[in-house]
C-alpha cells in the first residue's frame, strides 16, 4: 500500500481531500544514503508468529472507519490568528 492509497482511502471515508506530499529531500545526504528501503520484505504481514499467539488483525479500512473519523472526520481547525480576528469580527 502507498501513501497517496492511503490518502485516497482517508479521503473517500471523511469525504474531505487528503494528500500526501513527499519532501524531495532532507538536504542530509548521509542521512539518504544510510536510511533502508523496504525493511519488512521477508515478514509475511500478518506476522504468523503473532497470530500464533492469539493477536487480532483489522484491515485498515476498518481504522480508517473506528480511529481515523472519530479523530478527524467532525474537526473543523482554525489557527489562533484566525480565531483572534473572528472573535472581534462577532
Amino acid at each position: 500500500m502507498t501513501y497517496p492509497y492511503l490518502a485516497a482511502m482517508i479521503t473517500k471515508a471523511l469525504g474531505v481531500e487528503v494528500t500526501f506530499t513527499s519532501a524531495e529531500t532532507s538536504g542530509m545526504p548521509a542521512f539518504h544514503a544510510m536510511r533502508p528501503r523496504n525493511i519488512y520484505t521477508s515478514t509475511a504481514v500478518p506476522n504468523p508468529d503473532l497470530v500464533a499467539l492469539g493477536a487480532k488483525f483489522g484491515t485498515m479500512e476498518e481504522f480508517i472507519e473506528v480511529e481515523i473519523k472519530k479523530r478527524f472526520g467532525a474537526q473543523i481547525y482554525i489557527r489562533p490568528s484566525s480565531y483572534f480576528i473572528l472573535r472581534n469580527l462577532f
